[in-house]
Order: C-alpha cells, then sequence, then structure tokens
C-alpha cells in the first residue's frame, strides 16, 4: 500500500491510497473514512504517470485523478469531505507513505498548490522529474575533502580466468560503487594470451530495469566506448576512450566487453553476468536494457581506471554523504562552476530547473553564500543564503530560462553552468 496524504497541521484531511489489487482507495483522514474505490485502475507490472488533484473542503470537497498524461479526470468523486480533523479549506503540507509490504514503486513524486505561485500549479501532463548533477570542472576555487574514498574504478589484480567469446557483448557489474566521482580517460585489463583480433570496452549505466521499478539491477545506458584495441598483447592491455568518462558517485555501473576473436581474460568475484548476441561490426547499442539475457553467477572482469578527482566528483552525490566528500572554502569571492552530465532521453518540453545544494558551516561567525549559474551569455545568482552549523538544503528555481525568459530547451540544460560562490 502507497499513499498521498493532504494535512494541515498534525491533522490528516485526505488520504488516496495505492493498494495491490489494483484500486485506488479515496478516504476523510489518516485512511479513516472511505468515500471513494476507483476499482481497476492499474494491474501489476505496469508503469503508469498518476496526477491526483485535491480540493479541500469538508462537505464540498473533491478529489480528481488522470492517467498518463489525460487531459480530463479517469476518475473523479465530487461533495465529499476532504479536510477530516482539520478547520481550514486547504492543505500545508503533503506526506507519501509506503507501507512495509510493497505493493509499488514511484520514480518521481512532486507537489505544487494550485492556488497561488506560478506555472505549474495545475494540470501538467505527462512529466518526470530528472537528476542531473554536477560532471565536469569548469573553475575551482574550493578545496577538495574526501574521507576515506577512493580513485579506483574497477577491479584490480589477475583474478581467475574467464572466457570471452566472439561477435557477443558480454557485462559484468564493476565491483563496487563509486564513493568520490571523477574522470578517466584508459582503462586496463589482463588477457591469459595474446591474440590477432579487434576488440572494445563500453561502460553501461545500470538502469536497465528502471522501467520495471528495479534501479541498479542491469546493463541499460551506454555510457562510452573504448578505441578499438588492435592485437591485444598477453598481460596487461591499455584501452583508450576517445574524450573524458565522467563517473558518479553512487552510481552502479558495468563493463561490457566486445571482440570479433573468443579470448580469455582475468576477472574476479562472482556476480550476475548478461550477454547479448552483436557481430562485433554493429558496436555497442545505446540502450541495452530490453536486449540482454542472464548468464547466471559468472564473475566481473578486472578492469579498472585511475579517477582525475575533481570538485564536481565530491558533490555530485546520489544521495548527500556528508561528512565523506564535500568542497570548503571560506574567502570571500571564490567559486566553484561545474558542467552537468547530459540528459540520458529527449523531453518533449522541459517545465522548470530546480537547484538544490546542501550546505553547513563549520566556524561561528557568519558566512554567506549564493547559487550561481550561467546560461549563454547571461549569469543568474540566488540571494544570499545563510548556511547554519547542521546541513541544510538551498534552492534556486528557475521557471524560465535567464537568458532568454521563455521556457528552458534540451540544447539550453546541455550547455547550463552551475556552482556556488562565497558572497560575504
Amino acid at each position: 500500500m502507497n499513499t498521498v496524504k493532504f494535512g494541515d497541521g498534525a491533522a490528516i484531511q485526505c488520504t488516496v491510497s495505492f493498494h495491490g489489487d489494483g484500486n485506488i482507495y479515496v478516504y476523510t483522514g489518516d485512511l479513516s473514512i472511505l468515500i471513494a474505490t476507483f476499482t481497476g485502475a492499474t494491474i501489476i507490472n505496469d508503469w503508469h504517470h498518476w496526477q491526483i488533484k485535491a480540493v479541500i473542503h469538508n462537505t464540498n470537497g473533491s478529489v480528481e485523478i488522470r492517467k498518463d498524461g489525460a487531459l480530463g479526470p479517469t476518475y473523479s468523486v465530487s461533495n465529499v469531505n476532504t479536510r477530516g480533523g482539520s478547520a481550514n479549506n486547504y492543505a500545508s503540507r503533503y506526506i507519501y507513505r509506503r507501507a512495509s509490504a510493497l505493493d509499488a514503486y514511484m520514480q518521481d513524486l512532486y507537489f505544487w498548490d494550485g492556488n497561488t505561485g506560478g506555472v505549474p500549479n495545475d494540470w501538467i501532463g505527462d512529466v518526470r522529474a530528472v537528476v542531473v548533477q554536477p560532471q565536469s570542472d569548469i573553475s575551482a576555487q574550493f578545496s577538495r575533502v574526501a574521507t576515506g574514498t577512493s580513485l579506483v574504478f574497477g577491479t584490480t589484480g589477475t583474478g581467475s580466468n574467464r572466457a570471452v567469446s566472439a561477435n557477443n557483448i558480454q557485462c559484468a557489474f564493476v565491483d563496487s560503487t563509486q564513493t568520490q566521482g571523477g574522470y578517466f580517460n584508459s582503462a586496463s585489463f589482463t588477457t591469459n594470451a595474446g591474440f590477432t583480433g579487434n576488440m572494445k570496452i563500453a561502460l553501461y549505466l545500470a538502469d536497465g530495469d528502471i522501467a520495471g521499478g528495479v534501479p541498479n539491477s542491469k546493463p541499460g545506458t551506454l555510457i562510452a566506448v573504448s578505441d578499438p584495441i588492435v592485437n591485444p598483447v598477453t598481460g596487461v592491455n591499455t584501452a583508450t576512450f576517445p574524450t573524458n568518462v565522467y563517473i558518479m558517485k553512487g552510481y552502479q555501473y558495468l563493463w561490457a566487453i566486445l571482440s570479433d576473436t573468443a579470448f580469455t581474460m582475468k576477472a574476479n568475484s562472482l556476480p550476475t553476468e548478461w550477454f547479448y548476441a552483436q557481430p562485433y561490426a554493429s558496436g555497442f547499442p545505446e540502450q541495452i536494457g530490453s536486449l540482454v539475457s542472464t548468464i547466471g553467477s559468472q564473475r566481473n572482469f578486472c578492469i579498472s581506471a585511475n579517477l582525475t578527482a575533481t570538485n564536481a566528483g565530491c558533490v555530485n552525490d546520489y544521495s548527500q554523504d556528508n561528512p565523506t566528500t564535500y568542497n570548503k572554502d571560506n574567502v570571500v569571492g571564490h567559486q566553484d562552476m561545474f558542467g552537468l552530465q547530459p540528459l540520458w532521453f529527449q523531453p518533449t518540453a522541459v517545465i522548470g530547473l530546480s537547484l538544490r545544494s546542501f550546505v553547513l558551516k563549520t566556524q561561528s561567525t557568519a558566512k554567506g553564500f549564493k547559487l550561481i549559474g550561467q546560461s549563454g551569455a547571461t549569469p543568474f545568482s540566488s540571494s544570499e543564503y545563510q548556511p547554519l552549523t547542521g546541513l541544510t538544503g538551498f534552492d534556486l528555481d528557475l521557471d524560465t530560462n535567464p537568458d532568454t525568459g521563455f521556457a528552458w530547451t534540451v540544447p539550453a540544460l546541455t550547455a547550463l553552468q552551475v556552482g556556488y560562490k562565497i558572497n560575504s
């Protein structure tokens, strides 16, 4: 059971509950009085986009539900009590709660007030929230702090033997998630014997099952492909990549190998491995999640790269890791500016942009900072924020592009630079 609750103060006014039986139930209060049932709303193993609009009132309340971008109500109920336990005809807080017995996965969740504020403040259709993190340093003046982290990406050592077949993409997990971000442009691996032939190494993000609600489960989006390795030698070989390959903290990746000749290389441990029959000349597909088949418990490849540390790599957390990696400074005027990782899909439109940072101060005196950025030729910044001694989130919302005054576009987001600056 997964619930969305609207509340005011300590009171829960109404609840919309998604159940494993495929129905959606609407309650007055906190699962108190059932007022409506949307029967057969969904079936198991399906992803859907849901919009829910609740009008809070003790007699004229209503709940409207729209499914998969529908332009009108898929289900609605009106003239009901949606303000249980409260004297106010508005909600002041929102709660999402997932029961311990998991009935559904949630990918994105967002709330907005339909009575106040700027766009978006009403039905906005089938949208999703996408996290785009700092990837590269445009300028870096802060000092990096990375406690107990490693800049070795992948598995070193000689390991055990692993056969690699010809014309068959074989994928296996990088043996751990990265605790400090950075970039590399070459990786090393060891073969048992040299051979006459060609091979390439690729890196995939483990997002291949996200459509099924299970992130970090199998290869999905192609990140990078090495240059051809011609006639690999016995022992250590180097795969060179044409551009820097940026690794984000907390993400799971997979190495992939494609060769026109069968050979044996070194591998380690026993993760699940995937394969996909593919001629060497066809290369690696951009998306592989729906194509791969499981080999079973095999071995991950002894492929490793030494990352070059970046300031971006200390703040591009999958989830904030305070106080493991961060950037610090106390000089007024110092700033870091970053380039962002590219979007991995092409949206129809961009609704808005929100910059989020987590900041704390380690001194007793006041210290002010701003979130900053540049879009095209136009720099922009937030007002001055005063960080606290505890880690606190600070945001800057940009509904339109400061450079044009119009909606954001994918090229504008791709070229966007963001960062922070000590202001006082």
